[in-house]
């Protein structure tokens, strides 16, 4: 048990280590990915870029919470309730998401400018980069916004579940389309470099069972 003094020490801590997140991994986006386009600028990526990886997090939580209920017996703090918070927190922060990537990209397209617009242009000339661009919209918040717009759906462990792995996915592929033109990265390549991390997590908790 955490007394009233010790809720309140936990709670102020958390709010300055949301912070720290939020301009860290901002930092990041644009020292990590814009960097690698010397002639991009867009003021707005490091929020974009935060919000993707903010988006994953309730994601990953969601899966992790729907996963492991039953094997902790968390059965009965895990109720519809619960469910429906982790529904309304991945829903609503998709279509922020969305918000964000419609104001970046409004602006560049309406300026037209050539040091903006060739971040889009050398992913769009390939093929495969383009569908992925309008697959990361599709996955992070086309999906979660018609499904989970439902009440009864934020509710379903299942469709929970479903919907936290497309939007996995879906960021997923979003760091792929930001990295591919840099590092020319393929589709084989990309399988390969993924079917490895999955071999090792997979080993790695097998390893930690025995």
């Amino acid at each position: 048990e955490v007394d009233q003094h010790g809720e309140g020490v936990i709670s102020r801590e958390a709010a300055f280590l949301v912070l720290g997140y939020a301009f860290g991994y901002s930092l990041l986006g644009f020292d990590l990915i814009m960097s690698l386009a010397h002639k991009w600028v867009s003021n707005l990526f490091g929020a974009f870029y935060f919000m993707g990886g903010f988006l994953a997090a309730l994601s990953g939580t969601a899966v992790l919470t729907l996963a492991l209920r039953r094997a902790m017996g968390l059965e009965h703090l895990i109720s519809g309730k619960q469910l429906h918070d982790l529904g309304k927190l991945v829903f609503g922060f998709s279509v922020f998401w969305a918000y964000l990537m419609f104001s970046q990209v409004i602006v560049i397209w309406y300026s037209n400018m050539p040091e903006e617009t060739e971040f889009f242009l050398i992913r769009m000339k390939v093929p495969w980069l383009e569908t992925a661009l309008y697959s990361v919209l599709a996955l992070m918040f086309i999906v979660p916004f018609v499904v989970l717009i439902s009440r009864k759906m934020k509710e379903t462990p299942f469709v929970v579940l479903a919907i936290a792995c497309v939007t996995l996915t879906g960021v997923a592929v979003e760091r792929v389309v930001y990295l591919a033109p840099h590092f020319h990265l393929s589709p084989p390549m990309i399988a390969v470099l993924w079917s490895s991390f999955l071999i090792a997590f997979v080993l790695c908790v097998k390893n930690r069972g025995h």
